[in-house]
């Protein structure tokens, strides 16, 4: 079912902010060529805009590593393969065929490590059934970013780490090598995965000992191969800073960023796309996850509980302190926990295991513990089938263009005026026909001349005339424009929960055209 719910309807979810602009690098543009070629105040169709999310022969490989250089702070190798994969394929559903597809490996490595750390191949399997009915990795299976990769690294990287410590074999450290630096090369954040490993093998093994003298030699090697990526991110450190500003600048109150952290830790059992539902069931999923480790610490041995407490914490807190101290959204962001949350599947994993399979735990004890493990697959499975099915799960802001796309098509010929950023408009376009036309303006332009003699040319040429999510300065210039009262504006999608300052979609009239 697992396997299924990842490949089921892949092409027909709305696509986020961050798949069309990883897209757009995929294919060797940049935001700012994009911009100067389509915010210029011309008519363009539906078709030119998706141009730029499709392959094309006029940009190659290397204009798409120039394109992720100029964003460091996404590594380049689950974006250069998806290059491949969008080739191959003929459409941008590649990158989301290629993440579904590495979701896949997540189970034998999630295997392996249970057997490295747990050396009981039931407690892999109980693993394997919670992370496959888990929405919270399927969702991250059927978008276009790298989050799969990641997993699959953190795991590999993790397994490899446990066998080399206790064989000593030289196969294992030269996977561990490669673990890092593929692992690096993926996501930013896999640091903080190294930093997981060092500080378990100084707290278990000797400091001159051959496990910590292969450990160090094979992080050095692994670590050193980032280097030339390490220098594209200094190179490009005010670029960064800028682009990355967001994820700092968020203010919220203690007990909401708590009530996020625990929705955010019930969504990797449980998830119904309803904050009601998904309220009620967030209790219980922290009280048998702090059960759970509860249970690891006490019975499990010390290099079993230790290693999968700095699993959890390594991450966790290097997210939780700096937004505690400066604030920020980087802790509720569920998809930067990827190591802790494999850290909880990890605790939970050795509790079912421990009570279902424990020869002295006792008869009725068994059966209690069997209805919860039911229970808790029984509901990540309708998660998952609910998950699959909907064209929008947790799509953020992209969510609102499934009410404003309809209203759009079922106009003749329509055309969109917009000043809004490319990340709200290129997932709106695919889910527009394709005779929608588009009239774009760059925000610091707007009071141009010619921009609006264009603007002004358009309200009166179109029968059919949408404003999508317009700026406040854009809608200020048509109020002045409209003198005398030539044309009627007319809200027809209001607000969403995540922009509450400006409405979504307007349709503009000819009053002539009103009267009629």
């Amino acid at each position: 079912m697992s396997i299924i719910f990842r490949f089921i309807k892949l092409d027909q979810k709305v696509y986020t902010v961050d798949e069309v602009r990883g897209i757009l690098r995929i294919e060797g543009y940049t935001s700012q060529e994009f911009t100067d070629q389509v915010y210029n105040g011309k008519i363009i169709s539906n078709q030119e805009i998706q141009r730029y999310q499709y392959p094309s022969l006029e940009k190659s490989f290397s204009d798409t590593v120039k394109a992720l250089a100029g964003n460091p702070e996404h590594p380049p190798l689950y974006y250069l393969i998806s290059r491949f994969w969008i080739d191959w394929l003929d459409h941008p559903v590649g990158a989301r065929v290629l993440s579904a597809l590495v979701s896949l490996f997540i189970f034998p490595a999630l295997y392996w490590l249970c057997i490295e750390l747990f050396e009981s191949p039931l407690s892999g399997w109980i693993a394997i059934a919670l992370v496959a009915v888990s929405p919270f990795y399927l969702m991250l299976a059927q978008e276009a970013r790298q989050y799969s990769l990641w997993t699959v690294f953190i795991l590999i990287s993790s397994a490899s780490l446990l066998r080399g410590l206790r064989t000593l074999s030289r196969n294992s450290w030269i996977i561990y090598t490669a673990a890092i630096a593929l692992g690096l090369y993926t996501h930013l954040f896999f640091v903080f995965v190294l930093l997981t490993h060092g500080l378990y093998v100084l707290l278990t093994e000797k400091l001159k000992s051959k496990p910590t003298i292969f450990y160090l030699i094979a992080s050095f090697c692994g670590c050193i191969t980032f280097t030339p990526w390490i220098w594209v991110i200094l190179s490009s450190s005010s670029r960064v800073k800028t682009t990355t500003s967001w994820v700092a600048s968020f203010k919220i109150g203690l007990f909401k960023r708590f009530t996020y952290w625990q929705a955010n830790l019930s969504s990797i059992f449980s998830d119904f796309n309803d904050p009601k539902i998904n309220q009620l069931v967030s209790f219980a999923v922290l009280v048998l996850v702090l059960y759970a480790i509860y249970f690891l610490c006490r019975h499990a041995p010390k290099k079993v509980w230790l290693f999968v407490l700095l699993l959890i914490g390594s991450t966790a807190l290097a997210q939780i302190i700096p937004d505690l101290i400066w604030g920020g959204r980087r802790s509720i962001l569920s998809r930067y926990l990827v190591p802790s949350y494999l850290g909880v599947h990890l605790a939970v994993a050795y509790l079912f295991t421990q009570q279902l399979f424990r020869v002295q735990v006792k008869v009725s004890q068994q059966r209690l513990w069997r209805s919860i493990f039911a229970v808790l697959l029984s509901v990540g499975i309708m998660s998952c089938a609910a998950s699959a099915q909907a064209k929008d799960w947790w799509k953020g802001s992209s969510s609102i263009n499934l009410q404003v796309a309809p209203l759009i098509n079922q106009a003749p010929q329509p055309l969109i005026i917009s000043d809004s950023n490319l990340t709200f408009v290129l997932p709106l376009s695919y889910l527009l026909k394709p005779e929608t036309q588009f009239q774009l303006f760059e925000r610091s332009r707007l009071e141009e001349q010619n921009f609006q003699t264009e603007l002004k040319n358009s309200v009166q040429k179109f029968k059919y005339v949408f404003l999508y999510s317009p700026s406040k300065q854009l809608l200020q210039l048509l109020e002045q424009m409209n003198q005398p009262s030539d044309y009627k504006t007319t809200v027809v999608v209001g607000q969403s929960q995540w922009f509450q300052d400006r409405n979504y979609l307007y349709r503009i009239q000819l009053n002539s055209a009103v009267d009629n």
